[in-house]
């Protein structure tokens, strides 16, 4: 079976791991992988092996994602490939974007629809093609490739993307197959297109830990004392995330626990929340260690795993963190339930720093009932289904769907 997976690039994040871990469980003896990344770039790359054929885009494709480190290559790519209309149609959407400073992502949907005659067509054939991150490597899929199947990948709670729904479910309705990272995802994409129900479906991503053993150990400082609790949070700095609701539950905790509480990642709100901890005197408690490419050892060498995030689709960190056997605490965003089993193996709690706060101290000082968490995770390791059954299913549906279209015509 041919198969394509298309992303705009393959830099350390959630989706980019998760493709990883899917690639290590795909058969390559009888299935032929082709990565391609809208815009040709990613420190992941390296991680892909022989296994992958890693297919190179055009300029102007790249050009079409408008990268913001390669504004004047993106203006001169539009000239050279479209003449004057493009070049001002491009120009038009950057001034837009740096008087109003909006999110560009609806702007760059209605660029991709009304240019995309622009865009060249690939020029191999696939059984199925997949937009895997994010939605623009869909709009690529159904617009430049030639696959018999065609599918979308969701990876978050769809309600909160700041997206022009009109122009999404055009697309969508050019799919076979839409996937989600979870069936709380598929249920809430179902809800926001209903048209797609019937061939939406889930698979749980795997943890890619082939990739995670051949990375060095990451060296944590020492603890101060064997009484030091080593608290950890990996995710994108940002509010999404939550960070400040985990700098007010260290303000909580100074003066109760000896602790610190590492915040491994990277974001461009990382200098706002150093400050923010500065400004509350927590800076000692708050360690931003920044981006760390082995995750896996910073869990191995922490005590509990905090999660205080708004949304998410399913989160990689809270899996590696069950994987790893450790305590786990969340916030009751929309998702959560699907991960954690409140008070089993790990415990879900309120959106606010005194409510994390609490479920850190319900933690630290009951040893049965962390023990009680730990072995939880341990026992009720995630299984997740085989690629090649999902490929399956995901003609099937499609088939079944197509035929009962038919049958409704006559």
């Amino acid at each position: 079976m041919k198969i394509l997976f298309v992303l705009e690039q393959l830099n350390i994040g959630g989706p980019q791991k998760s493709l990883l871990g899917l690639l290590e469980n795909i058969d390559c003896n009888h299935n032929n992988i082709d990565v391609l990344l809208l815009q040709n770039e990613g420190r992941l790359c390296e991680y892909l092996g022989d296994r992958v054929n890693l297919l190179k885009t055009p300029d102007i494709v790249d050009a079409f994602t408008f990268p913001v480190k390669r504004v004047k290559k993106t203006l001169f790519t539009f000239w050279r490939t479209g003449g004057l209309r493009l070049f001002l149609s491009g120009l038009f959407l950057l001034c837009r974007h740096a008087l109003t400073k909006n999110c560009m992502n609806v702007q760059r949907q209605k660029f991709w629809k009304k240019n995309k005659k622009y865009l060249p067509l690939l020029e191999k054939s696939y059984d199925i093609a997949i937009g895997y991150a994010p939605v623009m490597s869909t709009y690529y899929v159904v617009d430049c490739v030639n696959a018999q199947f065609k599918c979308h990948w969701v990876r978050c709670d769809y309600r909160i993307l700041d997206m022009d729904k009109r122009i999404e479910a055009e697309y969508f309705r050019k799919t076979d197959g839409i996937i989600a990272v979870s069936k709380i995802c598929a249920d809430i994409f179902a809800e926001e297109f209903p048209f797609a129900k019937e061939r939406t479906t889930y698979f749980y991503n795997f943890i890619p830990l082939n990739f995670y053993n051949k990375l060095p150990e990451v060296e944590f400082a020492s603890k101060k004392s064997s009484k030091e609790i080593r608290i950890i949070t990996i995710a994108r700095i940002d509010r999404y995330k939550g960070v400040d609701m985990a700098l007010e539950a260290c303000l909580e905790l100074k003066t109760k626990i000896d602790f610190k509480w590492y915040f491994v990642g990277d974001g461009s709100s990382r200098n706002y929340y150093e400050n923010m901890a500065k400004e509350m005197g927590i800076s000692e408690y708050a360690v931003f260690s920044g981006f760390q490419l082995n995750v896996m050892s910073c869990l191995k060498q922490s005590d509990i795993f905090v999660l205080p995030s708004l949304s998410e689709g399913k989160s990689n960190a809270v899996d590696e963190a069950k994987y790893c056997g450790m305590p786990v605490i969340v916030t009751n965003y929309p998702t959560a339930t699907e991960q954690i089993e409140d008070g089993e193996n790990g415990l879900i709690c309120g959106m606010s720093g005194k409510d994390i706060a609490s479920a850190v101290l319900k933690i630290v000082s009951d040893n049965k009932f962390a023990e009680r968490l730990t072995e939880n995770c341990i026992a009720r390791k995630q299984t997740n289904e085989e690629p090649e059954h999902l490929f399956e299913r995901i003609m099937k549906q499609r088939f079944v769907e197509d035929s009962g279209n038919k049958i409704s015509e006559i």
